[in-house]
């Protein structure tokens, strides 16, 4: 591991996500979540997304925390590097290594994202999933231009509850919801009507200036952050990558309560070549 990916200790001991993933909460992590409503179509949309790797193929997850995709690895044959801000959050991640027959096969590496360099070992491909929601918009650009420099050539990003004004995905998601036996007609035109009042709100504006983030109370941490799709999309191409794909989730609470305009998503980034940008 080059010493240019590890923080020092006094640069390490500002950075939240250090002082948050201590030892405790990574031991709970898993236990905490794996019964939240996106926990299970995360693990399935990480397996679907591997399916078209080889035996042997490196790729590299950011963060890994406590290394829940790891049996997902291990199942696809695939070498990784997992890369977390916090050494708590990497020594649970050792024992699912272990557990899962990986030794040898996997990496663990400390560092903060945003100080990630052309060093890391080249990767096919990077899994990154509940970042972004921990990152401020002053810091989202140092966070993404360090994913960006790893080099592989495809990201699946998972994002929370972003704002998506995107008039196709919009619509796909409009007649996903009328054609649902999941929900009756009343909660289908009350989704239509949700995603309407959203989109007529986009279109005419707020009088005055929105902050570009917003900060929502979130069950274990004290703070997270909503960065509209547009500007996560945006600063990726700045840096290369363009979204080729998406997965979107539709449970029966997203069509129940949110709108086809507000929805957690993965993303497939791909990377351009320089004569494509």
């Amino acid at each position: 591991m080059s010493d240019k990916l590890v923080k020092t200790e006094s640069e390490r001991e500002h950075s939240p996500g250090e002082k948050f993933y201590t030892r405790e909460v990574a031991a709970q992590y898993e236990a905490l979540r794996q019964n939240d409503r996106y926990w299970a179509w995360e693990n399935e949309i990480v397996d679907h997304c591997l399916r078209t790797f080889q035996v042997g193929d490196q790729i590299a997850d950011c963060p890994v925390g406590t290394g829940r995709f790891m049996d997902i690895y291990a199942r696809h044959g695939l070498r990784v590097a997992g890369i977390d801000i916090s050494r708590d959050m990497l020594d649970e991640a050792s024992k699912k290594v272990a557990a899962a027959g990986l030794t040898g096969r996997v990496e663990l590496i400390q560092a903060d994202a945003s100080g990630m360099g052309l060093e890391q070992a080249l990767a096919k491909a990077l899994i990154c999933f509940r970042l972004l929601h921990l990152i401020s918009d002053s810091n989202l650009n140092g966070v993404v231009k360090g994913l960006a420099a790893i080099p592989s050539q495809t990201i699946f990003l998972q994002v929370f509850n972003v704002k998506d004004f995107n008039p196709g995905r919009v619509a796909g998601r409009v007649l996903h919801a009328l054609g649902s036996g999941e929900i009756g007609v009343v909660r289908k035109l009350k989704y239509v009507y949700r995603t309407m009042r959203a989109l007529g709100a986009a279109l005419i504006g707020p009088k005055k200036a929105a902050p570009a983030n917003q900060h929502k109370q979130n069950t274990f941490c004290d703070v997270t952050y909503a960065h509209p799709l547009s500007r996560i999309l945006s600063t990726f191409a700045q840096h290369g990558f363009h979204m080729k794909d998406s997965f979107d989730f539709r449970d029966n609470a997203h069509l129940m309560g949110e709108s086809g305009c507000h929805i957690s998503m993965v993303l497939v980034l791909q990377k351009s070549s320089p004569l494509d940008r």
